[in-house]
Order: C-alpha cells, then structure tokens, then sequence
C-alpha cells in the first residue's frame, strides 16, 4: 500500500467482537517471538490499532505472517494488499488491473486460483456481481480454491486484500477431529482472563481445573499458551 516502507505491508488480524484489546494484549507479548530471516528475535516495537472485529498493524511481510503461528484469539490474518476511494466501475477497473501487476498480487502466477469474498456496501459500488465480474477478467477464479482475495466496499472506500491463513485458525491442527462445543478461540480468550495480570512465566505455578468436562478444549489451549501452531497448514505457505 502506498506510503509504507519498503518491504512493508499493513495486516489486519481479524478476531470475535470485543476480543480486541486482549488480542492486542497477546500480539505483543507473542511479538518478541517473532523471527527475522537471519533467525534472529524481531527487535522493533510493532504499533496495534484497534478495529471493531480485529486489530492493524505494519510490518514486514515475513513478521506479519508469522501472526498466524502464535495468536490463539485470532481468527484469520489479511494482508491488505491495496485501498483507494472509488467512485465508477471503470476507475474500478483500472485500479484492479493495476494491482494484477504490482506488489504482492504480481508475485502469482497467470495461472493461480482464487475464490473471492466480496462486499459492497453504501457505495456508487453496491453491485457485487459486477466487481466478482471485473475482478474475474483479472484474476482466475476457483470457487474450491485455497487462496482468497477479499474485497470490501464501504462508502466508497475500496480495500483489496489476501488471506494468509486458509483455515480460520481456531483449527488448531489436522490432526484432530470431531467439533468441540467450546471453540478454541474462546477457550483461549477464557484462559488468558483467568491469567489476569500474571506473568506468562508464573503458568506453571497453576493448578487449574477445566469445569466443562468435556473434550478438554481449556486445558489444551492452556497448555500450549503463547506456544507457535505449526503442525497444520497456512494457505501463505503455498
């Protein structure tokens, strides 16, 4: 996106309403985790700003992918490939060809499929098979495809992004089966509330005791607080 520094890109991490502020709370404690392409810790303070249903921030693309790994209260990370205020669907045109060429989007090849997730609303825009219609010309679209763009139109605000997750990330690994009754988003959200102001470093000090007695969904996503998720797949890795 225009205005960022080289290399950089602005990410929005998505969450349940009014996970926010404790998202935030976990994205910095989990930030001196995160690793440099040399391998060594991410040094530099990242800036969080709040969004109803998520939280923003700029980073380089290899720091802001690594959310994926390590946040438990998210729910999916986009990379907010372009934004622009537009007002016709020919304008509209070019600007989606525009980003078919540059940045990140460029990186994929002819022959690359996409699904798409569209939105329009209150904009000169509202006419969302129109925009998937445009957006087609540009872009193969596959409707089974593990890659998505998002496009959301809002008072004529155009935000064009790509989801780095695939699987929303409360699915924890491939491994398991079945559904919980408790989703593990909230069974992560439920234990970091339990935690209060402790230190991380005091966790094993605990003894705790998982009321519901079921599929052990709160003891699990105790046990593997501000642990990395690695054992499943990221549609960024592909």
């Amino acid at each position: 996106m225009n205005g960022l520094p080289k290399g950089h890109y602005r990410f929005f991490v998505g969450c349940n309403l009014n996970f926010e502020t404790e998202l935030v709370k976990e994205l910095r404690e989990a930030s001196p985790f995160f690793l440099e392409l040399d391998g060594r810790r991410h040094q530099h303070l990242l800036n969080f700003e709040v969004q109803q249903g998520g939280v923003e921030f700029t980073a380089p693309l290899h720091i802001g992918l690594q959310v994926n790994f390590f946040s438990k209260l998210a729910n999916r990370v986009l990379v907010r490939c372009a934004q622009k205020r537009i007002k016709d669907f020919p304008a509209f045109y070019q600007w989606i060809q525009k980003q078919r060429k540059q940045g990140l989007l460029q990186s994929f090849s002819a022959d690359h499929r996409f699904c798409f997730e569209v939105s329009a609303s209150q904009s000169r825009l509202n006419h969302e098979k129109r925009l998937i219609e445009i957006m087609e010309e540009h872009f193969k679209r596959d409707d089974e495809a593990e890659q998505k763009i998002f496009l959301r139109v809002f008072n004529d605000d155009a935000i064009l992004s790509i989801d780095s997750t695939g699987l929303l990330l409360h699915k924890r690994s491939q491994k398991e089966v079945g559904k919980a009754p408790l989703r593990e988003t909230l069974a992560a959200f439920c234990f970091r509330k339990i935690m209060g102001d402790r230190n991380p470093s005091e966790i094993k000090e605990i003894v705790l005791v998982d009321p519901m007695c079921g599929s052990g969904t709160l003891l699990k996503e105790a046990a593997n607080y501000l642990q990395p998720q690695l054992d499943r797949e990221y549609s960024f890795l592909k």
